[in-house]
């Protein structure tokens, strides 16, 4: 009976240092993984000043360039503290100058993007908040540009016609969709599917708003890859400027929706002006212009020696008769003078 009793104790013992082990044994399994450390905090405060900033680890992709950036802040913050100090110390407020840095980091499988958030004080009634965005291409190391990832033409399309809207609403400045230009994008990164543009407080809207984000189906703006193909056998003139219309059409449409203009010099005050179908590769050579041209993506109203061209031309001197704008409409292939 004794025998048993030790037989049943000892496979107990057994199971429970089997348990014991293979509990263990799996502990570490579930613990290693680790988060990844992407920023170091740094903070520095005296009677004149508060800084709060954060780094990015050294190596971490782009850490070289987005925290030389930050540094060349800290130094113009300091700069500018050094230089105000007596008056911050003479001011009947009691708050400090403050310079605050904050990342936010989005990826996609081939891109890297940091968005710098500032919010500093130096001196008057209110906070600067502002943004600066760095994209950077992950197999080369190279900075990206919003031309290297959208089409310019259709981008504007869509954020004019985003902001006319938001106009409407009041919520950002009037007349901002009409003014803004592809050249004042300068922040902006990519979250998944979605292309966000990131506008600093005051850029395009009232300090109420804050810092203004939009956003777009990045496949709706992206460059279309498909390279037109020109059908030289289109205009007896084809052949002639094939360079031209060659590089003309890469950058995809930028009239009446499906239509690429190229214009090039023919001498003093002259320019040809091409058409391309992008559809068929069908060229046109439908007029030539004395001062240029003007046109849209989303209109088929081209404006030859327009107004603006012609002060740009002759400025305060006297307009001659010849030089007034035409307006045409395109229309069945073809130019239709109004």
């Amino acid at each position: 009976m004794n025998k048993k009793i030790l037989l049943v104790l000892l496979v107990l013992i057994v199971l429970i240092v089997s348990v014991f082990i293979w509990v263990f044994e799996r502990e570490p399994q579930d613990k290693s993984v680790e988060s990844e450390t992407k920023y170091t905090s740094f903070k520095e405060e005296t009677d004149d000043y508060i800084i709060e900033v954060v780094r990015v680890n050294e190596d971490r992709l782009g850490a070289k360039i987005v925290n030389g950036i930050i540094n060349d802040k800290l130094l113009e913050f300091k700069e500018i503290v050094e230089k105000d100090v007596s008056g911050i110390r003479d001011s009947k407020f009691d708050f400090p100058y403050y310079l605050e840095i904050s990342i936010e980091d989005y990826q996609t499988d081939k891109y890297l993007f940091y968005l710098l958030n500032y919010s500093e004080y130096t001196g008057g009634a209110n906070t600067n908040q502002y943004v600066r965005s760095i994209g950077l291409d992950k197999a080369s190391g190279d900075i990206i540009k919003l031309s290297d990832v959208v089409d310019e033409y259709l981008l504007m399309e869509k954020l004019r016609t985003e902001l006319l809207a938001m106009e409407e609403d009041m919520y950002v400045f009037s007349g901002v969709s009409e003014e803004i230009s592809f050249s004042d994008l300068n922040n902006f990164y990519i979250d998944g599917n979605n292309l966000v543009l990131v506008f600093s407080k005051y850029e395009i809207a009232p300090g109420t708003a804050g810092i203004i984000r939009i956003e777009f189906d990045i496949s709706t703006v992206e460059p279309d890859n498909k390279q037109t193909i020109i059908d030289f056998s289109s205009h007896p003139d084809a052949l002639k400027f094939k360079t031209n219309l060659i590089e003309g059409v890469k950058g995809g449409p930028n009239f009446a929706e499906h239509y690429t203009i190229i214009s090039w010099g023919c001498g003093t005050m002259c320019q040809v002006v091409a058409i391309v179908d992008n559809r068929d590769g069908a060229v046109y050579f439908p007029i030539t212009s004395t001062l240029g041209i003007d046109f849209r993506i989303d209109s088929n109203l081209l404006i030859v020696d327009p107004s603006w061209k012609i002060q740009e031309n002759f400025g305060e001197y006297e307009i001659p008769d010849w030089a007034h704008p035409r307006y045409y409409i395109w229309e069945n292939n073809s130019l239709i003078e109004i």
